[in-house]
């Protein structure tokens, strides 16, 4: 073999593995922009959008370790207590051993992109045959590693777009809907109040003045009452009771 044909031969797995690490890095953006959808009432816009837009420039470094936190058997997302906000997260966990490995392969990827991104010249000697027979070697072992965590992404990824598919459809469902909106008003607070109220007033008697219930209401919370309609589809306290 000529060293010509060597160093092209070089090149063109460095071109080859480059490709496929980009694909990754287009999976992983992919799989981290749908695996949540989070926000606020407050907020403009499309909050999916707002995912996409959050990731599109992110480094693969900072993409495979939040990446790493979606798989993580110990990793707990921390809570959202405020009523304005709103999340929604897809969760790929695997066992201790299996995480390790991920991160082992994804922390070596992102090594071996910034390496051949931006230090391949002191890799490699474009005058020794066997310099470039070498590293064309390392480049074939680094796609079998690069294929495999392809493959593996691209699996996850089908199995979140599934999952995504499904709850939206449950999502979009009448029975959700008619559970949501019993479980917000249950929740309200005209009907917490009602509740103390009643548990507070009826006694062992077991039943409630409607006309002092709305007494009560009306000094406690007197917007909830004046906006019955409006927040809670109901034009009369005994309908919202019902």
């Amino acid at each position: 073999m000529e060293l010509k044909t060597a160093v092209d031969e070089m090149f063109r797995k460095v071109g080859r593995n480059l490709y496929i690490i980009q694909q990754v890095e287009m999976m992983l953006k992919a799989y981290l922009s749908h695996s949540s959808i989070c926000g606020s009432m407050s907020e403009a816009g499309d909050p999916q959008q707002r995912q996409l837009d959050r990731f599109a420039l992110q480094t693969m470094g900072g993409l495979a370790t939040q990446y790493l936190c979606l798989i993580d058997p110990g990793y707990k997302y921390p809570e959202n207590n405020s009523p304005d906000k709103f999340s929604v997260q897809f969760e790929i966990k695997v066992d201790s051993n299996t995480f390790m490995r991920k991160e082992s392969t994804l922390t070596q990827m992102v090594a071996d992109r910034n390496a051949l991104t931006h230090h391949l010249i002191d890799q490699v000697d474009l005058e020794s045959m066997d310099s470039c027979l070498a590293l064309g070697c390392q480049l074939d072992a680094q796609r079998e590693l690069l294929v495999v965590e392809l493959n593996d992404l691209k699996i996850n990824a089908r199995h979140l777009f599934e999952t995504r598919s499904a709850v939206a459809e449950t999502l979009a469902s009448d029975a959700f809907r008619y559970a949501f909106e019993q479980s917000w008003i249950l929740s309200s607070p005209l009907v917490q109040q009602l509740i103390g109220f009643s548990t507070t007033e009826a006694g062992q008697v077991g039943w409630l003045k409607l006309g002092k219930a709305a007494n009560f209401l009306n000094k406690t919370v007197p917007e909830e009452i004046k906006s019955l309609k409006a927040r809670y589809g109901f034009s009369t306290l005994i309908e919202l009771m019902r």
